[in-house]
């Protein structure tokens, strides 16, 4: 009958196996399998992956089975240490560079930081911390702040006074002013207490604040009314203060606006103001500059057609006082330019509506027919320059040559 193993790979003879051999084979069990599981220690190497120890069916030396396994190598990055699902203790010394997860195929394991020692229980099923409750520790040293102690060798507490109190900060608890050194007054390097309403209790903080604060209950107004020549004022939030500009100084004639306005500065050149709708002061708008609306409404509303102007009053423009005329010569054969031109209904067409005009009836004449006539009152159309428009209201003189003309022509057949 033929040897069996152990979960730690022991040889267990049959009877009546290896006569003549068995002291060698006991030998080894105890001398190699069972040193190796008590006290052995053996270098587990790794390069860049993570890494599987397994057992084999010999009494022969294998890592696996050692009790201390020292773990080496460039890892690259956190690994994984799988070890073989049998009930055993492992001591883990990490000596690589990254988190070493120690476990076996079926659990999530136990995560030894690079540098640390850890006692670990494989159960056969999961990797778990071999100890998790020790009656009393005694230290050598100070357990530092950042693994959970005091960072002192001595520390006294009063339990009333303490509420949980995290000892890396002071995290999740709190201290009621009772069991603090707050005071309700102010002072140097005290806490001072808030009230039940969270409002300091001594009412007034003292010293110099820098940052930003966003809000006080009271406020500061500023007017351009008042007298006084102080040269700043303080205000600390206890009542409302008001500062005229007889305080603060009057604006300067060289910048801001030196009729008593604050304004902004601005330098350089502004292509156009978007949205501005309103003037609210006179000359708000610079008569030296040149400006672009959608629509113009005088004395009315703009109708927010592009390109439009209202007025509920007549629209003045240009001049017609003979003293500021060189004449020229009269209109000649101003009845056959008025037959040549033609007045008709019409829409705009494709060209038109790409432009932004809207299709509508509407009466006119040609520009290019009055242009032969009388290109005086022919000019560019505002939409663009390349299309002609007639200026209507110069077409009266050619009219009244032609009434002229014709009523001539109508004294004479009387005759």
């Amino acid at each position: 009958m033929a040897s069996t193993y152990s979960a730690l790979k022991i040889q267990l003879m049959a009877t009546g196996e290896n006569s003549g051999t068995w002291g060698s084979v006991t030998n080894v069990n105890l001398g190699t399998a069972l040193e190796e599981a008590i006290v052995g220690s053996e270098d587990v190497t790794f390069s860049g992956a993570d890494l599987t120890l397994t057992l084999t069916n010999t009494n022969a030396t294998q890592t696996a089975r050692n009790l201390r396994l020292n773990l080496t190598g460039p890892t690259g990055a956190a690994r994984s240490l799988i070890v073989p699902a049998i009930e055993k203790v492992y001591i883990i010394n990490n000596g690589c560079a990254d988190t070493i997860t120690v476990k076996n195929s079926t659990g999530s394991g136990i995560a030894v930081p690079a540098g640390k020692t850890m006692y670990v229980y494989n159960t056969g099923t999961n990797v778990v911390d071999a100890i998790t409750h020790l009656t009393s520790l005694t230290l050598a040293s100070a357990l530092p702040v950042a693994s959970g102690g005091t960072g002192s060798n001595t520390a006294t507490f009063s339990g009333a006074n303490i509420t949980n109190l995290n000892a890396n900060n002071i995290s999740s608890g709190t201290l009621d002013n009772a069991r603090t050194s707050a005071s309700s007054s102010n002072g140097a390097n005290t806490i001072v207490l808030r009230g039940a309403s969270g409002q300091f209790s001594a009412g007034t903080i003292t010293g110099t604040l820098s940052g930003t604060a966003t809000q006080v209950s009271n406020s500061v107004t500023f007017n351009n009314g008042g007298g006084g020549g102080a040269s700043g004022s303080t205000f600390n939030g206890s009542g409302a203060l008001t500062v005229s500009y007889n305080t603060v100084g009057a604006p300067s004639t060289g910048g801001a606006n030196a009729s008593g306005t604050w304004s902004i500065n601005v330098t350089g050149s502004a292509g156009s103001a978007s949205t501005a709708t309103t003037a609210s002061t006179a000359n708000a708008l610079n008569t030296g500059n040149n400006y672009q609306v959608n629509s113009l409404g005088v004395g009315t509303g703009a109708s927010g057609t592009a390109g439009e102007i209202r007025a509920t009053n007549n629209v003045t423009a240009y001049y017609s006082d003979d003293r500021l005329k060189t004449k020229l010569g009269a209109i000649e054969d101003a009845l056959s330019k008025v037959k040549s031109l033609s007045g008709f209904y019409y829409e705009a067409n494709e060209t038109a509506q790409a432009l932004g005009y809207e299709v509508k009836r509407e009466v006119g004449v040609s520009a290019q027919e009055v242009q032969r006539v009388q290109p005086e009152v022919v000019a560019p159309a505002p939409i663009d320059d390349k299309y002609l428009t007639v200026r209507y209201e110069k077409l009266v003189p050619l009219l009244i040559e032609a009434i002229k003309e014709l009523s001539e022509k109508v004294e004479k057949l009387g005759d």
